[in-house]
């Protein structure tokens, strides 16, 4: 090898770094969400959306609430859920909710989840279909095991018809998450 081929090699080496290092430092910035997804697992929605009020909080800073059934059945008279607000940073704020009305009615009517997932998915930048079915696959394409503690899908680039994007797991026993990048059909990339 000359001593020109050595620094070519050696120079592509170096730019090859650099154009990795670059795509490490890349930020997603959090994006401003009109109307948050409202996620009601086993609770009628009626009630699911009785149970929060995020009037209070700034202006496009809520991506999701996920309002869950905490009780055997939840009904419009009747039940207790847990509430998740998800704001666009990634910080979550839970409270419980607890409703009861004067009897009568129609019998109790268990409300079945409409997904597979035990538990709700933080959709930011994807349409809650879209962002359920990336949810659902699991880190292994397996699905989604109890050890799952939570689970974030994340739009990066347009994600209205397509698009991509990465959806994240962390786990309850404290292993490193899994960070998985996905690129849906329809992007047309």
């Amino acid at each position: 090898m000359t001593a020109s081929q050595a620094a070519g090699a050696v120079a592509g080496v170096v730019l090859a770094m650099v154009g990795l290092t670059a795509c490490d430092t890349a930020v997603v910035q959090p994006q401003p969400v009109a109307n948050p997804q409202v996620v009601c697992l086993a609770v009628p929605d009626q009630a699911c959306r009785q149970a929060f009020d995020i009037s209070g909080a700034a202006p496009g800073s809520v991506a999701q609430v996920v309002v869950q059934c905490t009780v055997p059945v939840c009904t419009n008279q009747n039940g207790e859920a847990d509430v998740t607000v998800v704001f666009i940073d990634g910080r979550r704020e839970s409270s419980g909710y607890g409703w009861a009305g004067a009897g009568g009615g129609a019998p109790a009517v268990p409300v079945q989840p409409p997904v597979p997932l035990t538990i709700a998915p933080v959709c930011l930048g994807v349409a809650l279909a879209q962002c359920v079915d990336m949810a659902a696959t699991g880190p292994e394409g397996e699905g989604v095991g109890p050890e799952v503690a939570s689970i974030t899908v994340r739009c990066t680039s347009v994600c209205t018809n397509g698009g991509s994007g990465q959806t994240t797991y962390e786990y309850k026993d404290g292993r490193p998450s899994v960070t998985i990048m996905w690129a849906s059909a329809e992007d047309g990339g």
